[in-house]
C-alpha cells in the first residue's frame, strides 16, 4: 500500500512537472528580461505578421498598426515644434487650425531632450472605427522628452489623404461627437 501512495505521488508529482514546463501559447514565452516601466494593452500577440498599409489597402486591422501609425504621426507633430518646421507638422496633419495650434507651441513646449519615436508611449490603444476613409483611435498615452512627460487620453481622427493617414482632429472624451469629422468633407 505504501508502494502505491509513493507511485501516484511520483506520477502526480512529474504531471504537475510536465504541466509547469510545458508552453503555453496563451500566457506566452516567459522571458529573464526586465519589465519596461510602462506597458500597452492590446490583442494577443499572433505569429503571423500584421498586415502592412498599402495605398491600396490602407485599412487598419489590428491594434498595433493602428498604434504604429498614431505615434508616427504625433512623433512628427512633437518633432516639427521642437524644429520649429511648419512643413514637418503639415506632412501629418489636415487642417490649418492644427497647424496654427503647433506654431504656438514653437516658442512655449519645453523639451528635456530632442524627440525619438520610442518617447511616444501608449498606455492603452482602442480601435473605435476603421474603415477605407476613417480611423478613430482612443488612446492614453504619454511622450517622456518633454520636460512635463504629460499624460494625455482621448479620440484622435485619422483621415486617408493625399495617400497616407493624417491628423484631422482629437477630442477629449470617448463619447464626444468624433463620429462627425469622419463623415465631413476633407476640403
Amino acid at each position: 500500500m505504501a508502494r502505491l501512495a509513493v507511485a501516484v505521488a511520483v506520477v502526480i508529482a512529474l504531471a504537475v512537472g510536465v504541466w509547469m514546463l510545458w508552453p503555453d501559447d496563451e500566457r506566452g514565452a516567459t522571458t529573464t528580461e526586465p519589465l519596461a516601466a510602462s506597458t500597452t494593452t492590446s490583442s494577443p500577440t499572433t505569429t503571423e505578421p500584421a498586415p502592412t498599409t498599402t495605398e491600396d489597402d490602407h485599412i487598419v486591422d489590428t491594434v498595433e498598426e493602428a498604434e504604429e501609425i498614431l505615434r508616427d504621426i504625433w512623433f512628427a507633430w512633437f518633432e516639427g515644434i521642437y524644429n520649429q518646421d511648419e512643413d514637418r507638422i503639415r506632412a501629418v496633419v489636415i487642417t490649418e487650425e492644427m497647424i496654427e495650434a503647433a506654431r504656438t507651441q514653437f516658442t512655449t513646449m519645453s523639451f528635456d531632450q530632442p524627440p525619438m519615436s520610442s518617447g511616444v508611449v501608449f498606455d492603452e490603444l482602442r480601435v473605435l472605427r476603421s474603415d477605407s476613409d476613417c480611423l478613430a483611435l482612443w488612446s492614453d498615452s504619454h511622450v517622456s522628452f518633454i520636460e512635463a512627460d504629460p499624460h494625455r487620453a482621448g479620440v484622435d481622427i485619422l483621415r486617408w489623404d493625399d495617400g497616407r493617414w493624417r491628423l484631422l482632429s482629437s477630442w477629449r472624451y470617448e463619447a464626444d461627437l468624433w463620429n462627425s469629422d469622419c463623415e465631413a468633407p476633407l476640403r
